[in-house]
């Protein structure tokens, strides 16, 4: 006996991911979210002649504290003058928020912001 698994995909009109865009992240924590929630999916295509790293942080947007705190998620390098996306299909779960920052250097604790309009970011979110 021979069986096959056959799963039918299709659009649907409601209970899809929420999309999030900005082109004003910098180094103080953004939030994606409201609450809780999995992050799907985000791209950023950075326009500056400068590297800029994302850190996603797993609390409120206002607690996030550069100096103390360690990403959740990340850091994500976006080259100068390149784009990146990142997707996952199950998501990744986010209890309390999901914040995001964006900076010019690596290391956890770095205030060096990006100029508006620098860096384009998208997300999408449940």
């Amino acid at each position: 006996l021979k069986m096959s698994t056959y799963v039918n995909s299709f659009a649907h009109s409601s209970g899809g991911a929420t999309p999030f865009h900005s082109r004003t992240l910098n180094s103080s924590a953004s939030p994606v979210s409201i609450g809780a929630g999995r992050l799907y999916s985000f791209d950023a295509l950075n326009v500056s002649a400068n590297d800029i790293y994302l850190k996603f942080y797993d609390e409120a947007s206002g607690s996030v504290n550069p100096a103390s705190d360690t990403p959740f998620l990340g850091p994500f390098l976006v080259q100068a003058g390149v784009g990146m996306e990142r997707r996952c299909v199950e998501g990744i779960q986010f209890n309390t928020q999901i914040s995001v920052r964006a900076v010019h250097n690596l290391v956890d604790n770095d205030t060096a912001s990006p100029t508006a309009n620098d860096l384009l970011f998208n997300a999408e979110y449940k």
